[in-house]
């Protein structure tokens, strides 16, 4: 049984989403619903529902147009450690170094 949102909650939730848009991710159908109807059939909030419906990567990547490749995750040895990048930010700059 699905429960109404009073519409301060509705509000809240849409704040949180222009803040963050994973946050869909974290919302159950009633909520995801709720927001949907305030901003629209976003990309998130639509893999959000195929996410708690159990679809498969193929599905999600069909219902927002792209491709089943972008849902892989990092693996540690592509990205670049954030030490790496505090270390970087705080060495002086200078031409063709």
């Amino acid at each position: 049984m699905s429960r109404h949102l009073l519409p301060v909650e509705g509000y809240v939730l849409r704040e949180r989403y222009l803040q963050d848009p994973s946050v869909a991710y974290e919302l159950d159908r009633d909520e995801l619903a709720a927001l949907m109807s305030e901003v629209g059939e976003m990309e998130p909030i639509i893999d959000a529902l195929n996410v708690l419906s159990g679809a498969s990567v193929e599905q999600r990547a069909r219902d927002i147009g792209c491709s089943p490749e972008d849902f892989h995750r990092y693996d540690d040895s592509t990205t670049v450690p954030v030490s790496d990048l505090v270390e970087a930010s705080q060495s002086p700059w200078s031409w063709g170094v």
